[in-house]
């Protein structure tokens, strides 16, 4: 019984970890949080994980929390920006191609 739960316990945290990877280069909170759930599931069984995990721990707060905040809200603009600006520029183009 213990095999079979720590087999399920590996499976549902490799899982969330994948799901979280997926979800990081998506708009919103969902990516990384989801990921570290799905790394402190693994490291309950593996202790690769929970060292895995510690280094994105210190790794976020070394670089991540120590950005200026309006610096942060400057870059995540920018990236909002240039992302409208190209799905504009390709929506303009094939919908000028289109009309002709």
């Amino acid at each position: 019984m213990k095999l079979i739960k720590r087999w399920l316990t590996i499976f549902v945290g490799t899982c969330v970890v994948v799901v979280g990877i997926i979800l990081i280069p998506i708009p919103g909170p969902g990516g990384a949080p989801v990921a570290l759930a799905g790394l402190a599931i693994l490291a309950t069984e593996l202790s690769f994980a929970q060292r895995l995990r510690e280094r994105f721990l210190a790794f976020r707060v070394k670089h991540i929390k120590t950005i200026n905040p309006w610096k942060r809200f400057a870059l995540i603009t920018g990236a909002l920006i240039t992302l409208y600006a190209m799905t504009t520029t390709a929506v303009w183009w094939v919908w000028a191609s289109n009309k002709s």
